[in-house]
């Protein structure tokens, strides 16, 4: 707010010091003040209340109301449903032993899936039908095909059903033009080959 000769680090000054325990000060036309359950500083307005003290509103639910009311709130709040296998439509017991898993199924499209965008889709699975390759095979394989090797207890051979075709001809391809190239010689093979050339032509003219 002061003009100065020369700039100054930030630091170097103090800043202002207002204080504000039990009191609200207005700052840029906006109301500030310590919430009295929590002790942060918040900006309030008249709804800013519980009871009759002054409230930030981000206060745990226990911390104002007691931890009776918090339980209580908490057992009246609507439960999730419960798992439901996706093969045998089974729903998970409330008091069972049983532990049930869940996959990400970005390619199911019917049942609780129907109408979940692809990165939301989930599938639950019971411990009867529950298989180690249900996470890899949900990632690009039909429901309809995992229901099937469920059923006939098969193992899926992922990716196996795509297209290599154009892969394989390419690949034999490159391995024909790499046959017809022939190899580079060195000045060692050359002078190699000069040598027994000329032990060649030195027995041709002996034997004449």
């Amino acid at each position: 707010m002061d003009q100065r000769e020369r700039a100054i680090a930030c630091g170097d000054v103090p800043l202002v010091s207002i204080p504000i325990l039990g009191r609200a000060i207005r700052v840029y036309g906006e109301w500030h003040a310590l919430c009295a359950w929590c002790g942060c500083l918040a900006k309030i307005s008249p709804d800013s209340r519980v009871g009759g003290e002054v409230c930030c509103m981000r206060c745990d639910f226990g911390m104002l109301h007691g931890k009776a009311a918090a339980a209580e709130a908490f057992a009246q709040e609507p439960k999730p449903p419960p798992p439901v296998c996706r093969y045998c439509n089974k729903t998970q017991a409330e008091g069972g032993t049983s532990k049930w898993k869940q996959v990400a199924a970005p390619c199911d499209t019917g049942g609780p899936n129907a109408n979940v965008p692809p990165p939301l889709r989930k599938a639950w699975y019971c411990p009867a039908h529950w298989r180690s390759w249900l996470p890899t095979a949900h990632q690009s394989m039909r429901t309809s095909e995992i229901f099937a090797h469920i059923c006939s207890k098969a193992r899926p051979m992922i990716g196996a059903d795509k297209d290599t075709g154009g892969d394989d001809a390419m690949l034999a391809e490159q391995r024909a033009a790499a046959a017809t190239v022939k190899p580079k010689r060195t000045r060692a093979m050359k002078s190699i080959d000069k040598k027994l050339n000329q032990q060649r032509r030195n027995r041709q003219a002996q034997q004449h």
